[in-house]
């Protein structure tokens, strides 16, 4: 394998993201704003707490999909290595990279079903290092892997934001994923094919003892290319290496193929308890949504996330808001010991106030202040005692999409 210039992580604004995103998104990218997403913190995971998260792998009970050319970098890195070849050794690996068998879904879908993500035995992810615990393809993981937070700033907005972003990075890494394939002469539209082929036998593609793909079906997948695994995801990360200042623009100008019968019997097979836990899937084959669709509804969904009703009317904490000093009695509290205060809602049904936010002096003085209503505008931003403008800004936009700062009536 050539010499990989994308072997770590990048840094964007408070995040460290696959390296191979400088290339594979637009440059303007990287001067977008992100949420900081403060409470997601895996070293010190505090759901293993408060959702009895396992401590060996806390949220990484699932199956992750690489794209090959994210797999042939990782196969690249002398750390990364041996969990790529341990992946290719049980049997999920195929030409697009690592893949669930259906066996491997069924075990995510009933995970998700009995509400034990995090905390299920059923599924593990194949590149967690058992001895850390840690992400064993840290700069390689995928778009899902890189935009999950348990919790986020901005509440289900920030939800809404990330699931925009793991769409276009998602889209963007099928179509690379194909154009790496047909360059190294495993032609995408037939293999995808081949896929489609199996829709008659799903219950039959999964190894019984290991419930990876089964030996028969990866020859078929793999064709001349079966125990040349190593080679060919080498020769996806080189290409990808090579063509990385174009990347962006071949990935833009491919529709990817998607194995519309396979998914679809996919779904029907598994069991109608569970089934609604499947993402739902387009009734007919039709054309996905571009690239640059959905990168402009990001850029959209960014100046959302950040906009706030600028002397458009009065604004004023939340009535289901409470203010308390830190109790600094649990393992999130302790995280956040240098900040003390904690936001708290109170719950409809009665229950125990459910806290979501941690607040300096400052943050919690200038809340109080809008304990009476008042003008987003610059008479506020002369008043308040946070420091930073731009800072005050971001503050009061994250409490506007949270609901802790609402329309006056």
């Amino acid at each position: 394998m050539s010499y990989n210039p994308i072997a770590s992580t990048i840094k964007i604004g408070n995040h460290e993201f696959p390296g191979i995103w400088q290339y594979i998104l637009p440059e303007e990218f990287m001067w977008l704003k992100l949420p900081n997403e403060r409470f997601t913190v895996c070293n010190k995971c505090h759901r293993e707490n408060t959702h009895n998260y396992r401590a060996d792998c806390r949220c990484c009970t699932y199956f992750p999909q690489i794209p090959n050319f994210l797999v042939g970098l990782a196969l690249g890195d002398r750390n990364s290595e041996p969990f790529v070849k341990k992946l290719i050794e049980n049997g999920s690996a195929l030409p697009e990279g690592s893949q669930f068998s259906p066996k491997q879904f069924y075990d995510s879908t009933k995970e998700f079903t009995d509400e034990l993500f995090g905390r299920s035995t059923l599924l593990t992810c194949p590149f967690m290092d058992p001895e850390e615990p840690v992400c064993g393809i840290y700069p390689y993981r995928n778009s899902l892997c890189a935009t999950f937070f348990c919790e986020t700033d901005h509440g289900d907005k920030g939800v809404e934001y990330w699931d925009k972003l793991q769409a276009l990075v998602g889209q963007i890494e099928t179509s690379i994923c194909q154009w790496v394939m047909d360059e190294i002469g495993l032609d995408a539209k037939s293999y995808i094919e081949r896929m489609n082929s199996l829709s008659d036998k799903i219950g039959a593609l999964s190894d019984p003892s290991s419930g990876t793909w089964s030996l028969s079906i990866r020859k078929f997948l793999w064709g001349e290319w079966f125990g040349r695994e190593c080679e060919f995801f080498e020769k996806c990360a080189d290409l990808v290496i090579e063509r990385r200042v174009w990347i962006y623009e071949i990935a833009c100008n491919r529709s990817p193929l998607e194995a519309f019968q396979y998914e679809h019997a996919l779904k029907q097979w598994i069991p109608s308890a569970y089934r609604d836990k499947v993402p739902p899937l387009p009734e007919k084959q039709g054309i996905p949504v571009s690239i640059s669709n959905l990168w402009y509804e990001l850029q959209l969904a960014t100046r959302q996330l950040w906009e706030l009703p600028y002397n458009e009317g009065l604004v004023v904490l939340s009535d289901q808001v409470i203010i308390e000093k830190n109790p600094r009695d649990d393992t999130l509290s302790q995280i956040y010991e240098n900040k003390p205060y904690i936001l708290s809602f109170l719950q409809k049904d009665g229950s125990a106030p459910s806290r979501i936010l941690f607040l300096t002096d400052d943050e919690t003085k200038t809340l109080r202040l809008l304990k009476t209503a008042r003008v987003i505008g610059e008479q506020l931003f002369d008043t308040i005692e946070i420091t930073e403008k731009e800072t005050a800004k971001e503050f009061l936009a994250e409490c506007m999409r949270r609901q802790i700062l609402v329309a006056a009536e």
